[in-house]
């Protein structure tokens, strides 16, 4: 289960890594917004700064103009003036040369008026410098508003291309958050499959597990069966040794053999001369203490179905036998040891059970006058147990 959590950590881990990679998407997004936020509102602020300032050299120049047309205007009265005192003055001139006035009173008018007209001119110079220095402060005062006005220009055009700048890296962010919104849906997807699968697989795991616990325990089961096998075959293999030297006492080694098979089965295999004499299927009366001797090792395992079974060799039964075939003789005579176990009662003969093979299951070659000795034969097979037969099948 600690692998499954740790397949899951594992499963899980691109998705959280993309989690915080997009995560850093979404904080450089909404950065890079707050920046341009922050310029647009600076830029506005600029542009009312501006507009206020265009607004105030608006007022200076219109008020500049009004002094201009107030200054032309007492300009053109004093002109008037000094155009009506020139006239005076000429006036005077001509009087003085015609002699209409006295001396005395031209002179004291004409007197009267220079002091007049000097007065005029010098208030007319005064007038004239108020408005020029006037004019020189509106003008000094213009060309600051102009120089703040082209300066706030070039902030708004510095602003104006941070701005595009900015706006530019953020519909870069967006097209990077779709991506990453893209990403991030198909690691989901991914996951989601790797979830099912690790889900299934721990299942599998799980199930599994049930599997190998039941499977050490039928080892358990069958290690303990083994070792009980290995004890039975032990005593068997006692037995079966204490059997054939019994029965080495009243035959000779060569007319018995004893094997036992890896399934549990036991063959003893008797040569035809132990039991009967040539195409005979009477016993002799040496085979029957051989017979009985087996017995008693047969009943060592009373749960154990026998099974008897008679061979020969090739060679046909002549005309004068009592049997017409090899295979009607091979029967007769399993027949008779069969007979022997259950007339006897040594054997209960539900256990019993007889074949006849004739000679076709030769256990040696049949070209040799050995070889055909031994083929002429009986098996006693004590069987497999019931439960190794069901095992197999």
């Amino acid at each position: 289960m600690n692998r499954s959590h740790g397949n899951l950590n594992v499963a899980l881990l691109p998705s959280l890594i993309l989690a915080a990679v997009a995560a850093g998407g979404w904080y450089n997004y909404y950065s890079e917004r707050e920046n341009s936020q922050s310029l647009e509102s600076n830029n506005e602020s600029v542009q009312r700064e501006l507009n206020q300032e265009i607004d105030q050299q608006k007022q200076s120049i219109d008020q500049l103009t009004q002094t201009e047309r107030e200054l032309g205007r007492k300009l053109e009265n004093q002109q008037n003036t000094i155009d009506q005192l020139n006239q005076i003055e000429q006036e005077l001139l001509e009087s003085l040369t015609s002699g209409k006035k006295s001396q005395e009173q031209l002179q004291a008018s004409f007197d009267e008026f220079k002091v007049e007209k000097e007065k005029i001119e010098n208030s007319m110079q005064l007038e004239a410098n108020r408005a020029a220095s006037t004019t020189a402060e509106l003008e000094m005062e213009l060309q600051q508003r102009q120089a703040r006005q082209a300066s706030l220009e070039d902030k708004i055009s510095v602003v104006s291309g941070e701005k595009s700048q900015l706006t530019s890296q953020l519909e870069e962010e967006q097209k990077r958050r779709q991506q990453l919104q893209q990403q991030i849906a198909s690691v989901s997807d991914d996951v989601g499959r790797k979830e099912i699968a690790l889900a299934d697989a721990e299942q599998d795991v799980s199930q599994l597990n049930q599997q190998l616990k039941s499977t050490r325990q039928e080892q358990t089961l069958l290690e303990a069966n083994i070792d009980e096998l290995n004890q039975q075959r032990k005593k068997d293999s006692e037995r079966f040794a204490n059997l054939k030297r019994q029965l080495e006492q009243e035959i000779n080694a060569s007319q018995v053999e004893i094997s036992q098979l890896k399934n549990q089965m036991t063959v003893i295999k008797l040569t035809d001369d132990v039991l009967f004499s040539s195409d005979s299927a009477d016993i002799k009366t040496t085979g029957k203490k051989v017979l009985s001797l087996i017995a008693e090792s047969l009943n060592a395992y009373p749960d154990r179905s026998i099974s008897i079974e008679g061979h020969t060799d090739q060679i046909p039964t002549g005309s004068n036998s009592r049997y017409a075939s090899n295979w009607e003789l091979s029967s007769m005579r399993a027949l008779a040891a069969l007979s022997y176990f259950q007339q006897n009662g040594l054997i209960d003969p539900k256990r019993l059970k007889l074949v006849g093979y004739g000679e076709y299951r030769p256990a040696y070659s049949n070209s040799t006058a050995d070889g055909r000795k031994r083929n002429r034969r009986i098996e006693i097979i004590i069987l497999p147990p019931e439960s190794v037969l069901a095992a197999q099948n």
